[in-house]
């Protein structure tokens, strides 16, 4: 490694020691919960759920810098939630939720020179969906919509000012939202056929500001095959679709200008096929699994 002194002791960090970092999490959660029933189907289920994060740095030899640091930062949120589900009849439902979401910063936020001049706080999120199901002797069917409104995204730069090395803030605010639906038919004897699909939404939700696509959220993802459960065989054919997303360019921004329409830095979508097979022989149980079946390599 580098050669790297200390800049308060002056002690220099042997060369091949590349960290030593001691770090702890200390994660506890209190909540409540309560099931009211207030007529035959529906069931509501409100709730709170109080967070405190704690992530502490004791290190001889910390990463990134590699030196001495003894670092803490601790993160509270109070995130209520509520999940409403009604059963129309014996084979549909419907329902709703809410829920308030939190994400502590990465523990890389303390692999810093200078963890004070980071002002990042938690990502927030309140999420809302609701959607419907019904299911049959044989036929499964489900549907739902979903948004997010998503603030305090992470991001750091290093900063032009000598000395004072990567600082961690929050960018601003994503909002997602979308459609998402499944089909799944039971045939006799085990064998199943299904196939979902997602059509999804999102980009910056920033006051004052062009909204952008947020890169790595594919447009649209999908999925389909067959499942076969019977004795001691089991056996799978699926194939997963990842639709059109964007990335970021090797400088870790979004590419100046029209970013989206530059090839670059965009997938057209790819695919996965997996085949899976596996049999039971008394308690031990044997199989193979084929990942990319079709040598799918599509890049753009």
């Amino acid at each position: 490694e580098k050669a790297v002194a200390d800049p308060v002791t002056k002690a220099a960090t042997p060369q091949n020691i590349k960290f030593d970092q001691n770090s702890h999490t200390n994660h506890t959660e209190e909540f409540v919960e309560l099931e009211l029933r207030p007529i035959e189907g529906l069931k509501i289920t409100p709730g709170f759920k109080h967070v405190d994060f704690n992530r502490r740095i004791d290190a001889q030899y910390n990463q990134t810098t590699r030196y001495a640091q003894r670092l803490s930062d601790t993160y509270t949120a109070n995130l209520p939630f509520a999940t409403i589900n009604y059963a129309v009849t014996p084979q549909v439902a419907v329902y709703g939720q809410f829920a308030r979401g939190f994400l502590a910063p990465p523990l890389s936020v303390l692999y810093v020179a200078n963890p004070s001049l980071s002002t990042v706080a938690p990502e927030r999120s309140t999420n809302y969906q609701a959607g419907a199901v019904y299911h049959g002797r044989s036929l499964s069917l489900d549907l739902d919509v979903y948004k997010i409104d998503f603030s305090n995204k992470f991001t750091s730069i290093v900063s032009a000012v000598p000395g004072e090395g990567t600082v961690f803030f929050n960018q601003g605010a994503v909002q997602y939202k979308g459609v998402e639906g499944q089909v799944t038919y039971a045939f006799p004897m085990g064998l199943a056929v299904f196939a979902n699909g997602s059509r999804n939404y999102a980009k910056t939700d920033n006051p004052g500001t062009i909204q952008q696509q947020v890169a790595k959220a594919p447009e649209w993802t999908a999925a389909g095959g067959l499942l076969y459960k019977h004795g001691p065989i089991r056996f799978s054919l699926i194939d997963k679709w990842v639709g059109k997303q964007f990335f970021v360019a090797p400088t870790g921004s979004l590419v100046a200008g029209n970013a989206y329409d530059n090839p670059t830095y965009q997938s057209r979508g790819y695919n996965t096929a997996i085949l899976s097979a596996r049999y039971d022989i008394g308690p031990v149980r044997i199989g193979a699994e084929v990942n990319n079946l079709f040598d799918s390599r599509r890049r753009s």
